[in-house]
């Protein structure tokens, strides 16, 4: 398991042994880009109850075609195992198609769970991220008549993006050299995230933080991503975890890209020690909210009604303790109490600022008057400006001193009732966005909370505006 040009294979024959058994079967692991399988063949004589498992061990090979036909082999625990087929073969044989959602693979028939070193995380999106920061390793020379031409590459030393007391997060930078044919090669640079623990740590501790890890790339990027391989360490061994999530699918209003929107070079190791600093601190506060967040951002195969209400539903854990005004600023709403009182010539001056004031008041508890200050947090950035210009019609009868914030509260109403619709359709009251425009909406939900949170952690205005543009 070479970290520079280790590869996960698409398939891996060898025996899967039963649990509460010692009985064991060939069979097939396949690991696709969606979901992971595993056909096995078992005889009838063997004491399985196979509708009940939930895990398998596994020793399986490997063929390294690029090494001369080496074999490797490998050492594997399935989790969370799921029937999806069972076909009788006559009266001998059952062939059993079971779906896997995690996979832990390892060099060593042993995998030490509760003593986690460190964790190796790599992703391509990192060797684009790192390019420009690493591209002045490769210096080409030439010596005398030109006749020899040299291609040096002077590897940089780790870069620290983040370090306390509990952790470290590391940038490794490397090369892969690759020959297609007889006539030419190519080098690739690799690039790897290193999270070292100060302490031996259970591997369900390791894994958490080094998801809180990747989810602020993906924030920091702009793109919704999972890792290749995730790869933990301890003193003795190392495996590998796979966990296949959901199939993506973007929908039409997400722009498709290969690559981040920012780079290493957009920031300096301060700036990105205070990131992973806010960050963590900030996950730690709201952890629900960022954790739901994320999950959502990377599943793109979430309807985008569903999206609309998970977005909503972050907004209001993350601002469950913001203090609001106990006076609504909406200009439409006070222009059409002041038109309605005025046609009250009964009420005095005093009752009928009494009236205004229970008319407009709206209280910390409420999500509308929340989502209203977290948009006007974000004033000046794409996703605010794309609203004020272009989301919501100019109303008339209001002053163009009040227009924009009107725009934008009318915008901040008709999501939060839209929500409420589609909870709970039977006590529907307010303005209903069209379900034409939720895949609209939806997109636009996820640029105002990148914004939002990029600027809780004090990432830099320019990058900000660089990673929240709206492609519409």
């Amino acid at each position: 398991m070479n970290d520079y040009d280790f590869i996960i294979e698409g398939t891996y024959e060898g025996n899967w042994v039963f649990p509460m058994s010692k009985d064991s079967a060939y069979g097939t692991l396949f690991i696709e880009k969606e979901l992971m399988t595993l056909r096995i063949l078992i005889k009838n004589s063997i004491q399985w109850k196979w509708k009940e498992t939930l895990n398998i061990n596994g020793r399986a090979f490997k063929q390294k075609k690029n090494e001369k036909q080496k074999t490797c082999e490998f050492y594997f625990l399935l989790h969370d195992l799921r029937i999806l087929k069972h076909t009788n073969s006559g009266s001998t044989f059952h062939e059993l198609i079971f779906d896997v959602r995690e996979t832990y693979m390892s060099i060593n028939s042993n995998i030490d769970f509760s003593s986690i070193n460190n964790c190796i995380i790599r992703t391509e999106l990192l060797d684009n991220w790192c390019w420009n920061h690493i591209k002045d390793s490769f210096v080409h020379t030439s010596k005398g008549a030109g006749y020899e031409q040299n291609l040096e590459y002077k590897q940089k030393e780790h870069y620290t993006c983040f370090e306390d007391k509990k952790s470290k997060v590391l940038l490794y930078f490397g090369t892969q050299t690759i020959y297609p044919s007889v006539n030419g090669f190519h080098i690739i640079n690799k690039c790897f995230l290193n999270i070292n623990f100060n302490k031996k740590t259970k591997f369900d501790d390791a894994y958490n933080f080094t998801e809180r890890v990747c989810y602020l790339f993906s924030l920091l990027w702009g793109v919704a991503y999972k890792p290749e391989y995730v790869e933990f360490r301890t003193d003795r061994n190392r495996f590998i975890y796979i966990n296949k999530g959901e199939a993506k699918c973007l929908n039409r209003f997400e722009k498709i890209r290969i690559e981040p929107f920012t780079e290493l070079t957009d920031f300096n190791s301060k700036q990105l020690n205070m990131i992973f600093n806010k960050w963590l601190e900030l996950f730690d506060e709201k952890h629900e909210a960022l954790v739901l967040y994320s999950e959502t951002i990377l599943n793109d195969r979430l309807s985008p009604k569903n999206i609309i209400k998970n977005l909503l539903s972050v907004i209001d854990g993350l601002t469950e303790k913001a203090k609001t005004e106990g006076i609504s600023k909406s200009p439409k709403r006070e222009i059409t109490i002041n038109t309605l009182l005025e046609k009250c010539s009964q009420l005095t001056k005093d009752e009928k600022n009494t009236i205004k004031t229970g008319f407009l008041r709206e209280t910390s508890s409420e999500l509308k008057p929340r989502f209203k200050e977290l948009l006007l947090e974000i004033k000046g950035y794409p996703p605010y400006e794309y609203i004020k210009n272009s989301l919501v019609e100019k109303k008339k009868g209001i002053t163009e001193n009040n227009q924009e914030e009107e725009i934008i509260f009318d915008f901040a109403n008709s999501i939060v009732d839209t929500r409420n619709y589609l909870t709970h359709p039977k006590n529907h009251r307010g303005n209903i966005i069209p379900t034409e425009k939720y895949s609209e909406y939806a997109y636009i939900l996820k640029k105002i909370l990148q914004a939002y949170l990029m600027q809780k952690i004090n990432v830099p205005k320019k990058v900000i505006h660089k990673t929240t543009q709206i492609f519409l």
